[in-house]
């Protein structure tokens, strides 16, 4: 065998051992994903508009709402934020009602617990329709508070 086949053969093997190591890692911080995401999410959250009364119909009652599960070992403390998805302005008409970003208070989260998180806030608008309405294009991230 030449020494550029010995050569070819030593790059080759090294090559396979970074990939298996790579590889090796990967499978190990998948497996340990419950520090890197601790919550999971409901892949659909949604937002509720209603009109409560119908002599005051400018008042609008705006639910956010969203079902989580603590993956992780220990409780948690975490705080949710919404907002509405791009593009949805040219379709969705009660659009200008939901506030461009919610941000709720400070849940706590029991390990394995599913939790159903709702956040109502009343918004005053020029709008005098009366609404019930849900929108499910929305955005929910969160922030674990420590």
């Amino acid at each position: 065998m030449s020494t550029l086949m010995k050569k070819v053969i030593k790059i080759v093997v090294l090559i396979c051992v970074l990939i298996f190591l790579g590889v090796m890692g990967l499978l190990a911080s998948i497996q340990n994903n419950r520090n890197i995401l601790p919550l999971n999410l409901d892949p659909f959250p949604t937002i509720n508009i209603s009109t409560p009364d119908a002599n005051n119909p400018t008042k609008k009652v705006v639910k956010f709402e969203i079902t989580v599960v603590n993956k992780n070992d220990k409780p948690v403390n975490v705080k949710f934020y919404f907002t509405k998805k791009e593009g949805i302005e040219s379709w969705y008409p009660y659009y200008k009602i939901i506030p461009d970003l919610h941000e709720t208070e400070v849940y706590h989260l029991e390990p394995g617990q599913i939790e159903e998180i709702s956040s109502i806030i009343t918004v005053e608008t020029d709008d005098n329709r009366l609404v019930t309405s849900q929108l499910t294009d929305v955005k929910c991230q969160y922030k674990i508070i420590e």
